[in-house]
C-alpha cells in the first residue's frame, strides 16, 4: 500500500491547527492528521508561571493546554478520575502546561 501526497484541508482560525488528508493509492483507507504549534502557549505559560500566585486553593488555575489535549484526556477518562487528573497535572512531561508551581 502506498500513501498519496498529503492534501491540505484547512487551518483552524482559533487554534492555528492545520489539518492534512492522507490516503492510500486506491483510496480505500485514509488518515486526517492535525498539526498544532503549541510553542506560543508554552511561552505564555512560562511567563505566567514566573509571577507570584499567592496561596493555593480551590478554583485556582494550575495549567493551560490546547483543546486537543483536553479532548484526548476526556476520551481516556482522565478528567473524570480525580487521581488520574492529579497524576496528569503532576507529570513532569506535562510541566510546560503548568502555570503554578507545586503539586496538585
Amino acid at each position: 500500500m502506498s500513501i498519496t501526497d498529503p492534501r491540505y484541508l484547512g487551518t483552524d482560525p482559533l487554534t492555528g491547527a492545520v489539518d492534512w488528508f492522507y490516503s492510500d493509492a486506491d483510496g480505500q483507507n485514509f488518515t486526517i492528521r492535525r498539526v498544532e504549534d503549541v510553542e506560543p502557549l508554552v511561552e505564555f505559560n512560562k511567563a505566567v508561571a514566573n509571577k507570584d500566585h499567592g496561596r493555593w486553593g480551590d478554583g485556582k488555575v494550575v495549567a493551560q493546554f490546547p483543546l486537543s489535549i483536553w479532548w484526548e484526556n476526556q476520551k481516556k477518562g482522565v478528567w473524570a478520575d480525580q487521581k488520574a487528573c492529579k497524576r496528569w497535572h503532576n507529570d513532569p512531561d506535562n510541566r510546560v502546561f503548568r502555570i503554578r508551581p507545586g503539586r496538585v
